[in-house]
């Protein structure tokens, strides 16, 4: 079927559909043919009912239509990207966060996709609601809860692979490892890399031969192929059949010199999207325990508190046989918000840390970014879950770090009340005087 700007698909996007013997499902059969996306279009629904297995290899997956029984292979990083088309996030949301991940993907790459994916009847029909913020595993197979620690080292690693990098890679995964040493997916991809089958990421949308795919999209391509080449040589034979019948004509005059044409625009200002490992708000003062003995708090977690103000006692152990257990004040090193590094009726050592008070006007953010440190200079800006969720920020530091570099960044509180809950937070990078982007 021509796609909809009335170009032929490519022998990679051409999917035989007669071979299955599957009826009513189809291209068209669910919802209707993908059209070109702008920035702010929202993505289409990969359906929620689709059976997803692991495949044979590391990084690829068995993708089968429980209704038609039509199935499709697909790589790691492009079942992530389907996984994106939720009917709620926009096209640039979905590139955003592909390329945070190390996926190559641009809008022509992301319709290519979904044109693919609609040919397979993936996609859900109209009038489908898109899948509800917080509950976009619904219908989805059960995966284990990580800790932020241990997927953003993850989500490093994958990174790493997808760049092509996978020998960076395996530090990542046993750091993995060392937290939870039965962690299936980090040993899965470790004798990967061993066995040379890590695959980088290729661009969204466009395959290269061999890549994972159907059988008969495999067979339609040869065909394709083939009819090509028996152009080719049609086209040749033609070709010298007028070169013989011209060859005695006299010579054509020279062509009159075209001026150069003109240079072409500079290319866009390249933002760079990086991974926010930790959030905080900055400490104003530290409480110690002086001596050792039981905890016991009067004041509770994330309530305001002023300098001096008793918070809660030490009850110390007795110093001889006999002697009575003695009890000292704990009180607030500093004005505003008490945050507990003991918990009540805790035994402490002498030394140990006991509270902190912080500052909740203040968020600190780490963050990690491919390449180079940016300059000090460089626009900030941080995203949380929902388009409009953006707020400027003050890059604070930059050092280089193993595979990129480590930033630190302050933002103001209440300009970004959507931090705290925000599960997919990021932060771009732009050289100084870039304007804002729409």
């Amino acid at each position: 079927m021509p796609a909809a700007d009335g170009d032929v698909p490519s022998p990679d996007e051409l999917v035989d559909f007669s071979t299955d013997g599957s009826q009513g499902v189809g291209p068209g059969a669910g919802s209707p043919e993908p059209r070109p996306m702008g920035p702010s279009d929202s993505v289409p629904i990969f359906r929620t009912d689709l059976k997803i297995d692991k495949g044979a290899n590391a990084g690829l997956f068995e993708v089968t239509d429980p209704v038609s029984g039509r199935h499709f292979t697909l790589y790691e990083f492009e079942l992530s990207i389907a996984r994106m088309l939720d009917g709620r996030r926009h096209a640039s949301d979905v590139i955003e966060n592909g390329v945070r991940l190390g996926i190559p993907i641009d809008l022509d790459g992301l319709y290519k996709f979904v044109r693919q994916l609609w040919r397979y009847g993936f996609l859900a029909p109209p009038g489908v609601e898109p899948v509800p913020e917080g509950d976009e595993e619904n219908g989805w197979p059960d995966r284990e809860k990580w800790d932020e620690a241990t997927r953003t080292l993850f989500q490093t690693a994958l990174r790493l692979i997808r760049q092509g990098r996978p020998h960076d890679a395996e530090s990542y995964f046993h750091a993995v490892l060392d937290a939870d040493p039965d962690n299936a997916e980090a040993l899965e991809y470790l004798a990967a890399i061993e066995r040379g089958e890590a695959v980088p990421a290729s661009p969204i949308g466009l395959r290269a031969p061999g890549r994972a795919g159907s059988s008969a999209a495999g067979g339609r391509r040869k065909l394709v192929l083939a009819l090509a080449a028996v152009a080719a040589l049609a086209v040749a034979s033609v070709g010298y059949s007028l070169v013989k019948r011209t060859a005695q004509r006299p010579a054509a005059p020279a062509p009159v010199a075209l001026p150069a044409p003109p240079k072409p625009p500079p290319p866009p200002v390249a933002w760079r999207t990086a991974a926010v490992q930790q959030r905080e708000h900055p400490p104003l003062g530290e409480l110690t325990a002086s001596d050792a003995g039981i905890v016991i708090w009067k004041k509770a977690a994330g309530v305001a508190v002023k300098e001096g103000e008793k918070i809660g006692i030490l009850r110390t152990d007795p110093r001889r046989p006999g002697a009575k257990a003695r009890d000292r004040v704990l009180a607030a090193p500093e004005t505003g918000v008490l945050a507990l590094a003991a918990a009540a009726n805790a035994r402490v050592a002498s030394g140990a840390p006991l509270a902190s008070v912080v500052d909740d006007r203040i968020w600190i953010v780490d963050a990690f970014v491919d390449g180079k440190p940016p300059a000090a200079d460089a626009v900030c800006e941080l995203r949380g879950d929902a388009v409009a969720d953006r707020v400027a920020c003050r890059l604070d530091s930059a050092r280089p770090a193993e595979g990129g570099s480590q930033l630190m960044l302050t933002v103001k509180a209440d300009e970004a009340p959507w931090l705290e809950k925000s599960r997919s937070l990021r932060v771009r990078i732009a050289p100084a005087g870039t304007p804002p982007e729409p």
